[in-house]
């Protein structure tokens, strides 16, 4: 199977996309196809031993459309879009000129003026808008008539051929009745005027996603044989040392090997302040080295980058329909033929019923060019290409855009301690030392016996002591105790480092105090030599600065937190009840959790936040699941939301953008139900006329556009100066 990504060009309305859509299913060896009105994009996967490529586009050519493959360059894509725009304004400015005699004609009427254009130049000017400026909305009704398909075009084709040729007939024969000649001109201007629009303003929905195109890095420096040397970016590989001088971008993905630096990366994460990066730490491609010197080496390169992901998640959220659009395109796959058989009924009642077959008529038309079935088709793929790059700028990215419709309706939140709720990351939390030694006397001792260790609570214990700058000596005769401790020769001394238990054997009185301590989550070790104690230390996965922030707005929005975690119970509970958490969940494996929530789904929709290979299960079972973008790649693989920012505030950001987002699709689908509900039958009875049924018309999609276009403004509403935010990596 073979896949790809296709801009297509010539699409003048949802209909269009609909049956280029339906047609192409036909095709023999497609597997899947969507197109996509709003972005003007088609995904197609297909049998490449069935049906060509070549033959498929020749396919969508025979359609009346042109297709390109998707992307050869940012530019080119913008110079072709820009090239429709372009386009389709000409032909609406040279409509607007010849029909602006007419504009002036009911000007004159209106104030009482006798002006009146000659018959022959009303015939002559009217001719020109309807074939000449009209003629892309013939060769598009051509192509769907031929392929048996009715699309936007063909009422706009019927309604203002139909005022034309009666407006002919009345000249050709000089009948008494009037011409509605600037009726037909006025139509093709008006709607050609909304086309235009609607090209700039769809245009800037995908704003977002250009400037994380435009933040890829062309050139780079890098180390090859002894010397510096300039190189296209596409030709790094992994394992390439770079170098990235104050106020460049990253190349690659990468780690520090030399320097120190502070990076920018807003625009990646939505991070306000700058990220301190050392030796050591992650280089993200695209991100702005503000101050230091740094070299690094590149671990990712090309597609494997964050940031290509993050284009690839934000182009899949854009293409994806939400459950609610679905249900929109079964209704717009009606809307044409239902509009054709009330113009006919129109047409028949004034005729037949009422004996106006004149007013009929117009009204008929009317009808044709009030309907639009742009409005219902734009209400919610604009809104969601707007949310999907508004997110892409937060560090929120929705793999699919049904993940932003169940994320708004999310009645509980499983949430894993580990990694989530705390920075995964174990820390010293305090040393309290004998009365006869001192606090960096301890943690010197610890430290030099852990430094021999691989024990998960060793690399808290060393990153403390780097901290404090403390010199670790030399340990010989060092010897492992599994699931006890440690002890080494320091000084011709021997120490001994442990847990309580260890320290017990070892014949060492321990204070029953200590246990308030463990059973609030934090891990003792115990150093101590010749049977006398020097001092204890506490490490604890400390809980992140916003968690307790996190959980009081998930509750303010009706959301009921849970706790899951694989740990003790009163380490489990200890957590919760700092944190405000009524439910928490403890000793489960994997298995476990994914059961819980499959229970939970019973009583409404289930999220899930995680972080860890363990998570996954649970993660694949929610209903909506979240994961940070530095936990595991399954975990990340798995969650239908991906939060890039280290900062688990930007769950609650992304709940907030989904119900943002849900109000503005339902906004619009209100707009567009009252629009086509109310207008077409003022328009069969005769309460507006085609100029301004086609002038309205065109404004409707524009407004549904411009209502979608307001999440743009959408910032984070939590007021972030409550959280401290200083990031170090």
């Amino acid at each position: 199977m073979e896949k790809k990504k296709l801009l297509i060009r010539g699409m003048h309305c949802v209909s269009c996309a609909q049956n280029l859509e339906n047609s192409l299913k036909k095709v023999s060896g497609l597997q899947e196809i969507h197109v996509d009105y709003s972005t003007s994009q088609a995904d197609i996967i297909f049998d490449e031993n069935k049906v060509s490529f070549a033959s498929l586009e020749k396919h969508i050519k025979k359609m009346g459309y042109e297709s390109y493959s998707f992307r050869p360059s940012l530019d080119e894509d913008r110079r072709i879009k820009q090239k429709e725009i372009q386009n389709t304004f000409k032909t609406f400015l040279i409509a607007a000129v010849l029909s602006l005699p007419f504009v002036i004609q009911m000007l004159a009427m209106m104030l009482g003026y006798a002006f009146s254009i000659p018959p022959t130049w009303q015939f002559f000017l009217a001719t020109l808008v309807q074939f000449g400026c009209g003629g892309t909305f013939y060769r598009s009704s051509f192509y769907a008539l031929k392929n048996w398909q009715i699309n936007m075009d063909v009422l706009v084709v019927l309604g203002s051929t139909a005022a034309y040729l009666f407006s002919f007939y009345v000249y050709l024969l000089k009948l008494s009745y009037s011409f509605y000649f600037e009726s037909s001109a006025l139509i093709i201007t008006l709607i050609l005027f909304g086309r235009w629009l609607e090209a700039v303003t769809k245009g800037k929905t995908s704003k977002a996603l250009e400037r994380l195109y435009h933040l890829q890095p062309k050139i780079a420096r890098i180390e090859k044989n002894g010397e510096i040397i300039e190189v296209d970016v596409a030709s790094i590989q992994v394992g390439d040392i770079f170098m990235v001088r104050p106020g460049d971008h990253i190349p690659v993905d990468g780690w520090v090997i030399e320097g120190e630096s502070s990076i920018n990366e807003s625009l990646l994460t939505g991070e306000s302040l700058p990220v301190y990066k050392k030796q050591g730490s992650k280089l993200y491609a695209a991100t702005i080295n503000e101050t230091g010197y740094l070299k690094g080496q590149a671990s990712s390169v090309g597609s494997d980058t964050i940031l290509a992901q993050i284009l690839r998640a934000v182009e899949k959220a854009q293409s994806s329909k939400a459950p609610i659009q679905k249900f929109v395109d079964k209704i717009s796959a009606v809307f044409v033929p239902c509009v054709l058989l009330i113009s006919c009924l129109t047409i028949l009642i004034w005729t037949f019923l009422i004996g106006d077959f004149t007013n009929g008529l117009i009204n008929a038309v009317s009808v044709l060019v009030i309907a639009c079935p742009c409005v219902l088709g734009l209400a919610t793929p604009a809104v969601l290409v707007v949310a999907s790059g508004v997110g892409a700028q937060y560090g929120i990215f929705f793999k699919q855009a049904s993940s932003i419709e169940q994320s708004e309706k999310i009645k509980f939140l499983f949430l894993d301690k580990t990694g989530t709720l705390t920075k995964g990351i174990p820390s010293v939390m305090g040393i309290y030392p004998n009365a006869k030694y001192l606090k960096n006397d301890v943690l010197q001792i610890a430290a030099s016996l852990e430094n021999c260790s691989s024990h998960p609570l060793a690399k808290a214990i060393l990153n403390e002591a780097k901290e404090e700058g403390i010199l670790l000596k030399i340990v010989k005769e060092f010897n492992s105790f599994i699931g006890k401790g440690v002890t080494g020769t320091i000084d011709e001394k021997v120490y001994y480092l442990g847990s309580a238990n260890f320290a017990k054997e070892m014949g060492i009185e321990i204070d029953p105090a200590f246990s308030l301590l463990e059973e609030q989550g934090e891990s003792l070790v115990f150093v101590w030599t010749d049977h006398q104690l020097l001092g204890m230390i506490t490490i604890m996965d400390e809980l992140r600065k916003e968690s307790m922030e996190v959980i009081r707005l998930l509750k303010l929005k009706g959301i009921y937190p849970i706790l899951l975690t694989g740990d003790r119970k009163y380490v489990a509970e200890t957590i919760a009840k700092k944190l405000g958490i009524e439910d928490a969940r403890f000793e489960l494996l994997p298995d476990d959790k994914m059961q819980i929530i499959r229970e939970a789904k019973n009583s409404g929709k289930v999220g899930m936040i995680g972080d860890g290979i363990n998570d996954a299960p649970a993660l694949a079972e929610a209903d909506v699941s979240f994961a940070l973008a530095f936990g595991s790649d399954i975990a990340i693989e798995v969650a239908d939301i991906t939060l890039i920012r280290n900062d688990l505030m930007s769950l609650v950001d992304a709940i907030d953008l989904s119900q943002q987002t849900m109000r503005k699709m339902k906004y619009n689908l209100f707009l567009a139900f009252i629009y086509n509900v109310l207008a077409i039958p003022l328009a069969a009875f005769g309460l507006l006329n085609p100029m301004i049924a086609a002038g309205t018309m065109a404004m409707s999609s524009v407004s549904v556009i411009a209502n979608a276009l307001l999440l743009r403004y959408w910032k984070p509403e939590i007021n972030r100066n409550n959280v401290e935010r200083i990031v170090k990596v």
